[in-house]
């Protein structure tokens, strides 16, 4: 028994050792398929995350581009709503002195018309008061004497 207990023995130690070297060369083999495997998936990682990191420079550069023509665009606008501001403050400014001067043209049209009036106004009093002589010279005449000429009725109102 001893002598199949130690044949035993060394056939469990030369099947242990099969199996170890199966198993290692399993192992081996498992290891370089994925090695193997790890690699072409790293492979392809890198492509997708190098695509990935191109479209998204591109796209940050796109963006970029687009805010640096937003914020010329956006310089232009407050340059021009700048300008247009103070040319209206200038126009309101040059509109005030025109209306200031146009009322002071208008009082003195005003005052002028009115200075106008009142000699008006005087002359024809004095027309009306010459008139009013005139008239009452004609009448006392008239009844002094019954009939006028036509030459003795122009001298009179000749006068």
């Amino acid at each position: 028994m001893s002598t199949l207990a130690a044949t035993l023995k060394k056939r469990e130690i030369q099947i242990s050792k099969s199996i170890d070297k199966l198993f290692e060369s399993s192992i081996a083999i498992n290891t370089e398929i994925l090695s193997v495997y790890l690699e072409k998936e790293v492979n392809i990682i890198n492509k997708i995350a190098y695509e990935y990191k191109n479209r998204m420079d591109e796209h940050t550069d796109e963006r970029l581009n687009w805010l640096r023509k937003l914020q010329l665009g956006l310089d232009k606008y407050q340059m021009t709503a700048s300008t247009l501001l103070e040319n209206l403050e200038k126009n309101h400014s040059q509109n005030l002195r025109t209306r200031k001067d146009f009322m002071e043209d208008m009082e003195r049209i005003h005052s002028i018309h009115q200075s106008e009036i009142t000699k008006l106004y005087e002359e024809i009093d004095k027309s009306t008061e010459h008139f009013h002589k005139v008239m009452s010279i004609s009448v006392k005449e008239t009844q002094r004497k019954s009939s006028f000429t036509t030459s003795q009725l122009k001298s009179l109102f000749e006068l």
